[in-house]
């Protein structure tokens, strides 16, 4: 069997992600959501088209001084979307965040709670460990950004942490938020961490569906579980490997 090369791979899964997301704002219409890792709103983003498009209203999360200030000016005209400078975590407090002070595209992507996870990235950005910064931030639950929001129900919670995924998704209370999705980014988690993941969601009804560097969970008794279910075999075709 001929083996699918990684451009197809990352192409699959978008279309899959855009597929599901269209499906879910349409049946949720205005859709509310969390994003936590919000970056700049648009290096990057796999919500910022949808949030423009059908007009989403929620809170997205972003802990980096400089990027917030971006972030807050992409959405400058989103009356419905408003903003939180923290980072998420499955406990509050105030903890050391390390970012890279760097124009570099792939640069201005990394922030994290580990600076070697950022040193991951060490062969493409040059002299990457030197424009790593330590900075103090305010670490919050998602369900506290949730009560804070003063939002009773929310369709979609998006987390990109940078290998800290799985403890933020801990921080929802799944007896009190029950989103119709919520789509991580596996790609910076071990098999440990992504299996333990799994579990911690099955017995909140959740179901997994794998994608390249993602995994899009799906509330088992949800609007779009069937229509999530009927991408297992193309998921399970090509992403078998997590």
């Amino acid at each position: 069997m001929r083996q699918i090369d990684e451009f197809t791979l990352a192409a699959i899964s978008v279309v899959v992600k855009n597929a599901v997301l269209h499906r879910l704002s349409a049946i949720h219409a205005p859709l509310s959501f969390v994003q936590v890792g919000g970056n700049d709103g648009i290096t990057e983003d796999p919500i910022h088209d949808f949030i423009v498009q059908y007009g989403w209203i929620g809170v997205i999360v972003e802990p980096v001084p400089s990027l917030f200030e971006r972030l807050r000016q992409t959405y400058r005209e989103m009356t419905g979307v408003q903003f939180e400078m923290c980072a998420c975590s499955d406990s509050s407090g105030i903890v050391t965040f390390y970012h890279v002070n760097t124009e570099n595209e792939l640069g201005l992507q990394l922030s994290s709670f580990s600076s070697e996870t950022i040193m991951r990235h060490a062969d493409s950005i040059p002299n990457l460990k030197d424009l790593i910064v330590p900075i103090e931030v305010s670490v919050k639950r998602v369900s506290q950004i949730i009560d804070d929001a003063t939002k009773d129900k929310i369709d979609a919670i998006f987390v990109d942490a940078e290998g800290h995924d799985d403890r933020v998704v801990r921080g929802i209370d799944l007896n009190r938020h029950r989103p119709q999705i919520i789509y991580i980014e596996h790609k910076h988690l071990s098999y440990k961490q992504v299996r333990c993941l799994d579990r911690h969601l099955f017995d909140a009804e959740y179901r997994p569906l794998r994608l390249y560097n993602d995994t899009l969970y799906y509330l088992g008794s949800g609007t779009v579980s069937n229509y999530c279910a009927s991408f297992h075999p193309l998921s399970n075709a090509c992403f078998a490997r997590i």
